[in-house]
């Protein structure tokens, strides 16, 4: 079983206009509203590729029925805990003439220490079944830059051989490698900013990875290029998938899709460069459709067979 967590849940209002006009008059050419966050995404693209997965984590009284609505339509189980206040709103404007995304995202509700101990019990009770937790997002005010390492932590002590993805950034993922998740999936800019300087060559995108994975026992690392592709690579070996030549619909789920590749061609015991063809496969169905809309079965066996992968 792989269990997500989202923290901070979101309405993703996604709208499409041709060229972004800085101060001036920018015409919507199409507009969706999407509920999700990044670990209930991972969960809705497992459903599209024919995996189960159960949700935890933040839900908010504001939006909560129809969050808990859109998890349910796609079969997943789910079991946040309920918070006060509203479920954040997210903007995303979408540049078809450049393909170039901006976001405007709010921070997201007040969550107690008390709510974060009742999830935190809730990850320790599930990670006793679980093959896979995945750990990804931003946080809500009230909870702290530590939050990963403990929930990690917690969920190794009812399950120590379970298996952690962590996609967070900056503090987040720094604090979150204390407790040695298996895998992250940094993009390039998250990567930079871990290091706090530029990073050019796939040779140099490895040597940094390896870098981490020697300091903090992570076992493989993922990042993710954008339209320059993606790199895997553990201790000995490395992989690079360059992009496939695709119509952009929506980027702002494919990390997301990316993730939910990555996990389950994990727990099915795939090797390193499967992992990486996996992963770039629902990572590009993702990005061929509208908004926040996860990858399909379809569109990841379509893609599947046209991945090119290099060694590094």
């Amino acid at each position: 079983m792989i269990v997500t967590v989202t923290l901070n849940p979101c309405r993703d209002k996604t709208q499409v206009i041709e060229r972004f006009v800085h101060g001036g008059m920018n015409r919507v050419i199409e507009s969706r509203e999407d509920l999700s966050g990044k670990g209930v995404n991972v969960s809705i693209a497992l459903a599209g590729l024919g995996a189960a997965s159960v949700c935890l984590g933040f839900n908010f009284e504001r939006g909560a029925a129809e969050l808990a609505e859109t998890v349910r339509r796609y079969g997943i189980k789910d079991d946040f805990v309920l918070c006060p206040g509203g479920i954040r709103l997210n903007m995303k404007v979408l540049e078809r003439d450049t393909d170039i995304m901006t976001e405007i995202n709010e921070k997201g509700g007040f969550v107690s220490r008390e709510l974060f101990e009742a999830l935190k019990q809730k990850i320790y009770e599930y990670g006793k079944q679980a093959d896979m937790i995945v750990f990804s997002g931003s946080v809500p005010k009230g909870v702290d830059d530590d939050c990963y390492a403990e929930l990690i932590t917690s969920a190794r002590k009812g399950a120590p051989g379970v298996k952690v993805i962590l996609d967070a950034e900056g503090p987040l993922l720094v604090n979150g490698l204390k407790a040695v998740p298996d895998i992250i999936k940094p993009n390039l800019f998250e990567l930079e900013t871990f290091f706090n300087s530029p990073i050019g060559s796939h040779e140099t995108i490895v040597a940094r990875c390896r870098e981490i994975i020697s300091q903090y026992g992570v076992k493989m690392i993922c990042v993710s290029l954008g339209d320059k592709g993606a790199i895997i690579t553990d201790a000995v070996r490395a992989y690079f998938a360059p992009a496939l030549p695709l119509t952009v619909r929506g980027l702002q789920g494919a990390g997301d899709s990316m993730v939910a590749g990555i996990s389950l061609s994990v727990i099915s015991g795939r090797p390193l460069v499967e992992i990486l063809r996996y992963a770039v496969a629902a990572a590009s169905a993702s990005i061929e459709r509208d908004g926040t809309l996860m990858c399909t079965k379809d569109g990841f066996d379509r893609i599947y067979p046209e991945i090119d992968i290099r060694e590094v």
